[in-house]
């Protein structure tokens, strides 16, 4: 299964190799080096996971879920609304849901605990552009069609959210919405004399 999936998919590396302006222009965070596997439409659900698992020389493997979720309101943590677009207007935000220890070998060690915690806590993790651009920080809340809320825990460089607008734990992103697969972080076991 694993290698029909990925014969239809794109395979390429990200992160490692090199560090580039990131989206604040300032120096780009260095990533975990690792290949991602994408193809257009999504990857397919059911066992996916265990199959990458399974691809000889892969390490470490994360599936992560995309879908646009519908910010309806935002609210300080004191009450104060941030945004109110009125109906039948709502925001969207790109969004991604991880699990947690599996994400957590993919993120830079010096953002490792403070994405991990909130992950776990069940609170969002907004990338830098997006918290700018929403005007967020952590404590607020967002407001989801349904009557679904979620509170912020963290804002980190926009490469520690996997370039989403919102990160969230897998938990988290089936209440909100957030469950088609979207792509695969692989990481590769390292071979001796590899350096």
């Amino acid at each position: 299964m694993a290698a029909v999936v990925l014969a239809a998919a794109v395979i390429s590396p990200l992160g490692g190799a090199h560090a580039a302006l990131g989206s604040t222009g300032r120096r780009g965070v260095w990533l975990p080096p690792a290949y991602l596997a994408w193809r257009t439409g999504g990857l397919p659900g059911g066992g996916l996971q265990g199959d990458l698992d399974r691809i000889p020389g892969v390490e470490h493997v994360v599936v992560v879920a995309g879908d646009t979720l519908w910010m309806v309101r935002s609210i300080r943590a004191g009450g104060a609304v941030v945004d109110d677009p009125p109906r039948p207007f709502d925001i969207p935000i790109e969004s991604f849901a991880v699990h947690p220890r599996r994400y957590s070998v993919f993120v830079p060690g010096a953002w490792r605990d403070l994405v991990m915690r909130n992950l776990r806590r069940g609170l969002g993790v907004l990338g830098e552009t997006s918290a700018r651009l929403r005007r967020l920080h952590p404590g607020d809340r967002m407001a989801f069609h349904g009557g679904r809320r979620l509170t912020i825990g963290a804002v980190v460089p926009d490469e520690v959210a996997s370039w989403s607008e919102l990160l969230v734990s897998r938990e988290v992103g089936e209440r909100l919405g957030v469950s088609h697969n979207r792509y695969a972080l692989l990481g590769m076991k390292r071979t001796v004399g590899s350096g």
